[in-house]
């Protein structure tokens, strides 16, 4: 059982995702309600955060009943101006969302493979609108093998077809238009291995990304010391997570020319893992200020992205 505090009152309010969406929604057309690709881009965040929801009271993520891992993605998408837009990114976060969602119910499945096979179709759409996302697929290979148990030569081969059947699609249809030899063409602009010149990242690059990579390293602390609190099934989707978010961090730091969509990736994949901090760990009053002067840093992340983006006009 958890003592009553404004944190908990708060992480676990029914009132608490309706609100955040509501002053999301606000910041998210405040500054041009005309431009439709703020519109869509909210649509489409409104979907990744009930994807969340289904995932979480699905498998039970946060231990109690909470909405708290939609209300984090909100929140941290909120407060970053610069991912509101539509962008093809967007597509590939809702894959990414939905794979995550058929692959958890894979785990300690009688039969995974179906689960597995349109876990990995999902993956594989999403990729189609950032390429990057492919590279997804072996460390999810990994964490089948070491955290769900579940990588038989079935599940193996479920996962290749699931990623077969939307390429197969594709590239009919590229033929179909003869256009089959440009089928690879998409990923052309990820095929290069030089090292990037961190020196010229902007600086709202490096404090948007040392903020949310604080905030899951402070996650990451909290889960390995408090994991034994929740199920063991729990514990082997978080390990999944975990897994992926290393991989989402590292392309956040090799790529900086794609900042935007990595960065709503990192979003859309630390969700459930700053929510299960935030909500879960233990600690009384001082856990409370804490978590409040963490939510007063998002918003003042959330003020300085809007002044550089001349969303807010002071000098």
């Amino acid at each position: 059982m958890y003592r009553i505090t404004l944190r908990t009152l708060i992480a676990f309010g029914t009132w608490t995702l309706p609100v955040v969406a509501v002053i999301a929604l606000l910041v998210w057309t405040g500054g041009e309600r005309g431009d439709m690709r703020l519109w869509v881009g909210a649509a489409c965040a409104a979907v990744i955060a009930c994807g969340w929801w289904g995932t979480n009271a699905q498998h039970e993520l946060l231990r109690v009943r909470s909405q708290a891992v939609s209300s984090t993605f909100v929140a941290l998408a909120a407060a970053m101006p610069f991912v509101h837009a539509f962008a093809p990114a967007y597509l590939a976060a809702m894959g990414l969302v939905a794979f995550y969602f058929f692959l958890c119910a894979s785990y300690d499945a009688e039969r995974p493979e179906g689960c597995v096979f349109q876990a990995f179709a999902l993956l594989c759409v999403g990729a189609y609108f950032f390429p990057p996302l492919f590279d997804l697929v072996p460390v999810m290979w990994l964490a089948m093998l070491l955290f769900l148990r579940n990588l038989t030569w079935r599940c193996w081969l479920a996962s290749v077809f699931g990623l077969a059947v939307p390429a197969l699609f594709y590239w009919a249809w590229l033929f179909w238009h003869d256009a089959g030899l440009t089928a690879l063409d998409f990923v052309k602009p990820y095929w290069h291995f030089e090292v990037p010149d961190w020196r010229a990242v902007p600086m709202w690059k490096r404090v948007n990304a040392g903020f949310l990579a604080f905030q899951v390293l402070l996650a990451f602390l909290h889960y390995y010391r408090g994991n034994y609190r929740d199920k063991i099934k729990v514990r082997m989707l978080f390990y999944t997570f975990i897994m992926a978010e290393v991989f989402v961090l590292a392309g956040l730091a090799w790529y900086p020319d794609d900042f935007e969509a990595w960065m709503l990736l990192a979003c859309v994949n630390s969700a459930p893992l700053i929510a299960h901090y935030w909500a879960l760990a233990r600690g009384g009053w001082p856990m409370t200020l804490w978590f409040l002067l963490n939510v007063g840093a998002l918003v003042a992340l959330g003020l300085y992205n809007a002044h550089l983006l001349k969303m807010i006009p002071w000098t």
